[in-house]
């Protein structure tokens, strides 16, 4: 039987069936913060703000404990003596990719049928990883988008040099990027996309297809994947770095609906490592604050790569361990950290920003999807490949529809200013 649309979808719908989670998950650049976070299926709600994942969260016990049975009877018959309880409605944020392959692929197989499926497998695996890598990239970051800031510019040798080098891993050559002088909120600088050329990520250095200058980017804006900037929305998941922020809260934000700024219970600690002897010093410290502050523990902690390597350089060899997700055979190096809420594993994960370690009780952060698994093969009319309508071409799309949920903030604590 020759190739056509109907038997590529069969073989390929027998692979994915088996292997799906498999692909996902042996991802070679998976970091350790998404290989080991546990994923739930969510039940989708209909709200005023649109789809949404319904988080119901307990922030305190009832008020009513005391000497006098009185005065506790009458607290706990009042308006604020009872347990407080509250919910977050988390956003399905919706993210694409797709993968092509020419039907002059067909001929060149030279009737193969299995060299086509191959290669749609191939482009469909590829699919696959970088709508995983997406929602990777943003899971210590706050919903908005953005990928970087401009430290510098130049027109004669069209480049842009990133603030903070370390940025360099959310880059890749032939992106398209535009910039904003906000994080999120106002407008681009230009709706004219300029693509990437090329990328050194030593230096931070973005080489360009044209002069930024020219569409009005300058030092500070924020670097967006073009199509990622949507004014006021989250056009990524939620991460940590919006559950458990540097900054505390501004008075009547909304949060998922919740203005969390009275009750940092809702949007965890925070620790300045400038004010500590050293960085182990200070993730103690912040150890201490889980413990005191939340009653809580921390049990992992993750911290960019090369913070993470001028960390562990003064420890002994034996203080080195593995974590390990036996389930897919995944391991990552660790350092065994003593905290004052007992051993755990500090882990380098390049999607950390650099200078910030998380701490975090991985019982209370998930992801949550809609769909079967994080990223999927969207095939919901019976057709994992499509033939295009304006090109000689056949295309597979994945979708992704998920967010992060932290059902227990106060337990987080965020450390910055590390250097």
């Amino acid at each position: 039987m020759s190739v056509s649309v109907s038997n590529a979808n069969a073989v390929l719908k027998v692979r994915y069936a088996r292997d799906l989670t498999k692909i996902l998950m042996l991802d070679p650049m998976m970091e350790p913060f998404m290989a080991l976070t546990a994923r739930k299926k969510g039940q989708v709600v209909k709200r005023a703000v649109g789809q949404v994942f319904h988080v119901p969260i307990k922030t305190r016990d009832p008020q009513a404990a005391g000497y006098s049975f009185t005065k506790a009877q009458g607290k706990s018959d009042g308006s604020n003596g009872q347990s407080n309880y509250t919910g977050f409605d988390v956003s399905v944020v919706p993210g694409y990719a797709t993968g092509r392959v020419d039907g002059q692929a067909i001929p060149i197989s030279q009737g193969d049928d299995n060299a086509f499926i191959d290669l749609l497998d191939e482009e469909t695996q590829g699919a696959l990883r970088m709508a995983q890598q997406e929602l990777a990239m943003a899971s210590f970051k706050a919903g908005t988008g953005s990928r970087g800031r401009i430290g510098s510019t130049s027109a004669s040798d069209p480049s842009v040099t990133l603030a903070t080098t370390s940025d360099a891993v959310f880059f890749e050559i032939d992106m398209n990027l535009v910039a904003a002088a906000a994080d999120g909120t106002g407008s681009v600088r230009s709706a004219t996309a300029i693509r990437i050329t090329g990328i050194n990520p030593v230096t931070g250095k973005l080489t360009l297809s044209s002069d930024p200058t020219a569409l009005g980017w300058v030092a500070s804006d924020y670097l967006f994947v073009d199509g990622d900037f949507v004014a006021s929305t989250s056009t990524k998941v939620m991460g940590l770095g919006g559950w458990n922020p540097v900054t505390p809260p501004s008075a009547s934000e909304s949060f998922y609906g919740i203005d969390r700024s009275s009750n940092w219970k809702l949007y965890g600690l925070r620790y300045d490592a400038s004010s500590a002897s050293s960085t182990s010093q200070a993730i103690i410290n912040a150890t201490a604050l889980v413990r005191q502050f939340a009653k809580g523990k921390t049990t992992h902690g993750f911290m960019n790569p090369i913070d993470w390597g001028n960390l562990v350089g003064g420890y002994e060899t034996n203080r080195r361990t593995t974590v390990d997700n036996h389930e897919y055979n995944l391991s990552f190096s660790a350092l065994k950290f003593y905290g004052q809420t007992g051993e755990f594993p500090l882990l380098p994960d390049a999607n950390v920003p650099k200078g910030r370690c998380h701490l975090i009780n991985m019982e209370h952060v998930y992801w949550i999807h809609a769909g079967d698994e994080l990223a999927y093969v969207a095939q919901e009319d019976g057709n994992m490949v499509l033939r295009k309508g304006d090109a000689d071409a056949y295309e597979v799309r994945v979708r992704s529809q998920a967010n992060l949920v932290v059902d227990d903030p106060s337990q987080m604590c965020v450390v910055y200013n590390i250097t």
